[in-house]
């Protein structure tokens, strides 16, 4: 707890959950939901071009990877 108390960064939780009767992740920053996906994403996307893939490969990234590095960028 020692490690939280002194950062700022948002509290990042993912959670298996069923919205809108669909089966899913759910990202919560802060105790807050910020993004469902959904266990089908996959067939959702694949019509996408490579660009728009990119863009959204790097806005879920910031979802996804920890919240907080050390020095070494890890």
């Amino acid at each position: 707890m020692s490690f939280e108390e002194g950062t700022s960064e948002p509290k990042i939780e993912h959670r298996r959950e069923i919205l809108y009767g669909t089966p899913g992740l759910v990202i919560y920053r802060d105790g807050k939901p910020v993004l469902w996906v959904p266990d089908d994403f996959g067939s959702q996307t694949r019509d996408l071009s490579y660009k728009d893939l990119e863009a959204l490969q790097k806005e879920l990234r910031r979802y996804f990877e920890p919240e907080s590095r050390d020095d070494s960028g890890h």
